[in-house]
């Protein structure tokens, strides 16, 4: 793993830039340089190395700024960022967390310190990337599951109007049934390429936000999941608000909905009830809730619906349903890469709520 990894060096002391990437390329790392803050950022739009070592103290931007604007990109959002300073105070250290370095070394350091803590940076980074991997897994096989529902329903529908064509042998009739194959035709197309859209991982280095409307999203997921809402006996109603389009990571954003709504149906334990979903406009933030009237969460444990490997299905005694404990990890992660962010509300056995705020951005 170690070995294949890029990592890119930031300094403009040239004499410190060539010692680091020395140490680094005996250890068998890619290198690549960059003299300035400017210059790194230049170099992040073609180039996307496993991690950074960002000196603090340099020119025009220093590795506070840079920091601050990798932590703003969602194609950065996740690089582990090392800080080289040469400042000791308490304070300034403190400083590069806040600004949202994983870790700092200060200037002189040791060899070894450095390799050991680009090592374990990588080995966290590496094991993050496996976590999100065993999500999507996850989320494919439901929304698969979802699609081979939607297909039989389409399926059927075309072979009853061909049966019926073949019978009758009238021209209306005819015309009436290919009217409906066509529109079912097109309806698998639509689910064909809902499916596709998850092919990628929403951390994908090359996703780029593309404009978005959430309320056509939403009704898209949706129908892939209606033959599952009729056959369980559970009554979906949404209510959409009038809302801009709005610059998002469009794939990361399908999954967030896929997890919560999954999680919703789930929670219902195979028993008749409600899902309500909303979307509305909420100081200049996009809301969107989504409300079960399942089995609830447990007070103590609403707080730690979000870490890794936590799953409110099965282990609170209140869903008989089993969970990964990644799907809201990963929604999680995906929304706060946004800029936005999730709250959950939750009464045990009245049902739970959990809404979702996306920020209205540029391009």
């Amino acid at each position: 793993m170690n070995k294949a990894a890029k990592i890119m060096v930031v300094d403009d002391d040239m004499t410190s830039r060539d010692l680091v990437t020395n140490y680094l390329k005996k250890e068998g790392y890619e290198v690549i340089q960059a003299e300035n803050g400017k210059k790194c950022l230049e170099l992040l739009k073609r180039f996307t190395p496993d991690l950074l070592l960002l000196d603090v103290m340099m020119p025009e931007m220093n590795g506070f700024d840079v920091c601050k604007v990798l932590r703003q990109d969602e194609k950065t959002f996740h690089l582990p960022i090392v800080m080289l300073t040469a400042l000791s105070e308490k304070m300034d250290r403190v400083k590069s967390i806040e600004f949202g370095a994983d870790d700092f070394l200060s200037k002189p350091f040791d060899k070894s310190e450095l390799i050991a803590r680009v090592r374990s940076l990588l080995k966290i980074k590496f094991q993050h990337h496996q976590i999100i991997q065993a999500a999507k897994m996850s989320a494919v096989a439901t929304l698969s599951n979802g699609v081979s529902h939607e297909f039989n329903n389409i399926l059927a529908g075309i072979d009853g109007w061909a049966q019926v064509a073949l019978s009758q042998k009238k021209e209306e009739v005819y015309l009436k049934a290919m009217d409906f194959i066509r529109k079912s035709c097109k309806k698998g197309e639509n689910l064909v390429k809902g499916l596709q859209d998850y092919s990628t991982t929403p951390y994908d280095s090359n996703v780029r936000p593309v404009l978005t409307d959430i309320n056509k999203l939403l009704t898209e997921l949706l129908d892939m999941f209606r033959a599952q809402f009729e056959s369980r006996h559970i009554e979906l109603k949404v209510n959409y608000g009038e809302l801009p389009e709005i610059y998002t990571n469009k794939r990361g954003i399908q999954e967030v909905f896929l997890n919560i709504i999954t999680n919703a149906r789930d929670a219902l334990d195979n028993k008749p009830g409600k899902i309500i979903i909303k979307t509305f406009l909420k100081d200049n933030k996009i809301g969107i809730s989504f409300n079960d009237t399942g089995s609830g969460i447990a007070p103590g444990f609403i707080d730690k619906v979000f870490e890794p490997f936590y799953t409110t299905k099965g282990s609170l005694g209140v869903s008989k349903v089993p969970g990964s404990g990644l799907g809201l990890y990963i929604s999680y992660g995906i929304i706060k890469s946004q800029g936005g962010h999730i709250e959950v509300k939750s009464h045990l056995g009245k049902g739970s709520t959990f809404t979702v705020y996306l920020v209205r951005r540029e391009a």
